[in-house]
């Protein structure tokens, strides 16, 4: 019997444990802000959405939550070489969609072979498939061409992610731009006192994946200069980690530079618990040197706590305007250029309640919703 509705599948084709997230936590910490998208996608429109991973389980399994996610084996697990994420397959999956083909299909991941034969297998049963670029691409080659040219959108988060794009050769007309919105009802806007340098001033903080490329370790050095102006300073990370090797050599080096009492590790936590670190931070570190949008960024800001990020690290700096809802700086001068700031208390609240009025005007959810919906409307067209 067919479905009485159309199923529209958001694909993130690795295991969460490459992104140090247990398979039983993804329906309360991943991707939530897309997920409360098509929670209300389903609610509101004739769809039903499901979100794909695979798992390193033998069997495929369900997940419930405010969106069915559904699980399916790895293949090849014997190998190291799959354990990347970008190199991890499942024939169970390519089964699943030769099968029990959905309506649409959209994949979390721009390259890797197995989101390209995924693609593949879309053509082969007339499914209209979408590419989600959440990085920075700067180079082109006949399997990516193939797996750009024929999906239904390629979708970027943001301007010059799109202009990067363009540049090396894809087609501008296919490329549109969808940020990831901020649910601004569950981020919001700190209270005017908690920008009150206390005596526990300054308080910073870095949510993300801790693994060397998004500079966590960076965040630490910076901290550590700024303990030394301010001995009260704390700082928390927060995020999962799937390298403990690099979480055991920052912990290393803040045991021997005696920060044990000032940096707590505090690891993955719920999703709605994200708000009240951001609004208890007095700045928030995203010393990242090459990212899309990450949505840690927007949600700070949506919070009053205004960013520090890198110059050059791409579509970060479309949001953060520099002195206005944040800061970009140059990642030799990190550390000097949050002293700079920690000395203007008063300088900090105002950019922290533009970087608010920024998020609500440009980065809501409801933008995203209204976008995604009208690539399924043109899709139910056609």
């Amino acid at each position: 019997m067919k479905h009485s509705k159309k199923i529209f599948q958001l694909w993130f084709p690795f295991t969460p444990s490459r992104i140090g997230i247990e398979e039983t936590d993804i329906p309360r910490t991943h991707n939530r802000t897309f997920t409360l998208i098509l929670a209300k996608i389903m609610q509101e429109q004739h769809w039903e959405c499901q979100q794909v991973y695979l798992t390193n389980c033998k069997k495929p399994f369900d997940l419930d939550g405010q969106v069915r996610n559904k699980f399916f084996p790895v293949s090849f697990q014997r190998y190291i070489s799959h354990q990347a994420s970008s190199r991890q397959w499942s024939f169970r999956a390519i089964v699943e969609v030769l099968t029990h083909p959905p309506d649409l299909l959209a994949i979390f991941q721009a390259y890797g072979l197995f989101a390209k034969v995924l693609a593949f297998v879309a053509r082969i049963k007339n499914i209209p498939y979408i590419v989600i670029v959440g990085g920075w691409y700067s180079q082109i080659s006949r399997s990516q061409r193939w797996y750009f040219s024929h999906a239904f959108r390629v979708l970027v988060h943001t301007q010059m992610q799109k202009q990067a794009l363009v540049d090396i050769g894809y087609s501008e007309g296919n490329i549109e731009i969808f940020p990831l919105g901020i649910d601004t009802k569950l981020f919001d806007q700190k209270s005017p006192e908690k920008y009150l340098p206390l005596d526990n001033w300054p308080r910073l903080l870095y949510v993300g994946r801790l693994q060397p490329s998004k500079g966590v370790f960076e965040a630490l050095l910076t901290f550590d200069v700024v303990k030394k102006h301010y001995p009260q300073a704390s700082i928390k990370i927060i995020g999962p980690c799937n390298d403990q090797p690099f979480l055991d050599r920052m912990k290393r080096y803040v045991q021997e530079n005696n920060l044990e009492e000032s940096v707590n590790f505090v690891g993955p936590i719920d999703y709605e618990q994200l708000p009240f670190y951001y609004q208890d931070a007095d700045i928030f570190l995203f010393p990242s040197p090459y990212e899309g949008l990450p949505s840690v960024v927007l949600e700070s800001m949506a919070c009053g706590t205004p960013p520090v990020v890198i110059r050059g690290s791409g579509g970060t700096e479309e949001a953060v305007l520099h002195g206005k809802t944040g800061w970009v700086v140059d990642m030799p001068r990190l550390a000097y250029e949050v002293l700079q700031i920690l000395a203007d208390p008063a300088q900090i609240q105002s950019v922290g309640e533009q970087a608010v009025l920024c998020v609500h005007q440009v980065f809501s959810s409801q933008r995203t919703f209204d976008i995604l919906c009208s690539l399924l409307a043109k899709i139910s067209d056609d």
